[in-house]
């Protein structure tokens, strides 16, 4: 799927925000009033492994059964949103940390 337009569509470039900088930007305009927090992570799922992009080191995550039936991904950086601007440079910076293969 290389050059079908997927990270124009998310990203975006800065003149004309993609999907994730509008919906951060609704999002935050929302949030003072409900007096909630909002929490992120950022993961990559990579063949067989998972990988925390929020962290400059290796970790290991596994996928664990929870004691509230849910299943939750151990070890995994979790950070308080502050802004818009915050969470898309974090994303900006992990996705420098993605894994990719070369396309055919």
């Amino acid at each position: 799927q290389t050059g079908t337009g997927k990270t124009h569509t998310i990203a975006g470039p800065k003149e004309d925000p993609g999907v994730m900088s509008r919906c951060l930007s609704d999002i935050f305009a929302g949030l003072p009033a409900t007096g909630l927090e909002l929490w992120y992570e950022y993961v990559q799922m990579y063949l067989d492994d998972f990988k925390d992009l929020l962290e400059t080191r290796s970790s290991d995550l596994k996928l664990v059964d929870g004691k509230d039936g849910n299943v939750h991904l151990q070890s995994v950086t979790s950070r308080r949103a502050i802004s818009r601007d915050e969470v898309l440079a974090a994303v900006e910076a992990g996705a420098a940390r993605r894994a990719t293969r070369a396309q055919d």
